[in-house]
């Protein structure tokens, strides 16, 4: 796997651009949704694994602190996790089904059909 620079896996503002480019897609109607299927490896599947227990642990760990641990570094801490998971997910390999091929098929079919009109 590929060395991935901290800074590029996590930038607080290209995170908060990443909300709203979530934001915009989950506004979208459902037939210009687009599913993204990729396949890991064994070791980009155990990197994920890993980085998602690290990141469900300090989550419950925030539930139940009662020391008064700082939530800014436990919020940045947390950002870093998901940003190098999101790095490690955009290396998998991506996948195309076959419904995905037929679906894109018949979209392309339909805008061009809708042009002659």
């Amino acid at each position: 796997m590929p060395d991935v620079d901290i800074k590029d896996a996590v930038d607080p503002s290209a995170g908060r651009a990443e909300e709203h480019r979530l934001a915009a897609a989950t506004a979208r109607a459902p037939q210009e949704e687009r599913r993204v299927r990729r396949r890991a490896n064994q070791e980009q599947g155990r990197a994920l694994e890993m980085l998602g227990h690290a990141i469900e642990y300090l989550m419950d760990s925030r539930l139940y602190a009662v020391d008064g641990a700082d939530p800014k570094s436990e919020a940045e801490a947390v950002n870093l996790l998901m940003g190098l998971s999101r790095a490690v997910f955009a290396e998998c390999e991506e996948v195309t089904t076959l419904w995905d091929k037929v679906e894109r098929l018949c979209r392309r079919s339909f805008a061009r059909e809708g042009r002659r009109r």
